[in-house]
């Protein structure tokens, strides 16, 4: 009876998932040993998050998945993330673009450049490859491309593609690939109607609320996609201006 009672306990054991647990080395890396978990796929689409919950990645000391390295394919990767885009229309059928492209890693990487850019199938006018340089652990700098805006749809959604290189712990160049969405702004007027309104004064008699300290609430202001940067263009001055007048007593 009791034989008959381990072999059931055993079976279930092995048919259980939950409980199987493996060690292996992870040779790249300097801390030693470490137990492989549940792999989880970093998604990059509009995150400007650096952590991810529910599973952890078995990387080595670049915080780069352990297993061949090399110029390989582009795949989506676990050392990058491709924040929130921002975008801007600084003239007629140009469209600039910047998103924070964050490192994952405790471990900084170097050299990162960016080979290629996409966006639909807008001509990139930024010349490339663009460098990017060092990027220190879980930070992130960010990167701006200008793109020929007249094949895009004003509200419409597009995904931001961007590939390139970087250097890890052991000098190796590895390729990246990142991702994030893009939505195309409407068309700056340029112009509109100069219209003038009044605005009479107002008061108030026998009020019976005392001034007071304001007191301030606990609202943070959230983060805010970047906002991309255009060289500065002078505008045309108007012929007349306004100037400041005393107010009517």
């Amino acid at each position: 009876m009791l034989r008959k009672l381990s072999s059931l306990a055993l079976m279930a054991l092995v048919l259980t998932p939950a409980n199987y647990v493996a060690a292996q080395m992870a040779p790249d890396s300097p801390d030693g040993p470490a137990f492989s978990q549940r792999r989880a796929l970093i998604s990059a689409a509009g995150s400007g998050s650096y952590a991810k919950s529910g599973g952890q990645v078995l990387t080595d000391a670049t915080g780069e998945p352990n297993g061949k390295s090399g110029m390989d394919t582009p795949k989506p990767s676990d050392v990058f993330s491709l924040g929130v885009a921002g975008v801007a229309t600084p003239q007629p059928g140009r469209l600039s673009v910047a998103a924070p492209l964050a490192n994952l890693t405790n471990h900084a990487v170097a050299d990162v450049k960016i080979d290629r850019i996409q966006l639909a199938t807008a001509p990139v006018q930024t010349p490339l490859p663009m460098t990017v340089g060092a990027v220190r652990a879980r930070s992130s700098v960010i990167v701006q491309a200008e793109l020929n805006s007249q094949s895009f749809l004003s509200g419409q959604r597009y995904e931001l593609l961007m590939q390139g290189t970087y250097r890890g712990y052991r000098g190796a160049a590895r390729r990246f690939s990142v991702h994030t969405f893009v939505v195309i702004p409407p068309p700056p007027e340029g112009s509109g109607q100069l219209r003038t309104t009044q605005v009479p004064s107002q008061k108030v008699i026998g009020g019976r609320y005392p001034p007071q300290p304001p007191r301030m609430d606990e609202d943070v202001n959230l983060g805010a996609p970047p906002v991309p940067t255009n060289p500065e263009v002078p505008g045309t001055p108007t012929p007349t201006g306004t100037e400041p007048r005393p107010a009517p007593r």
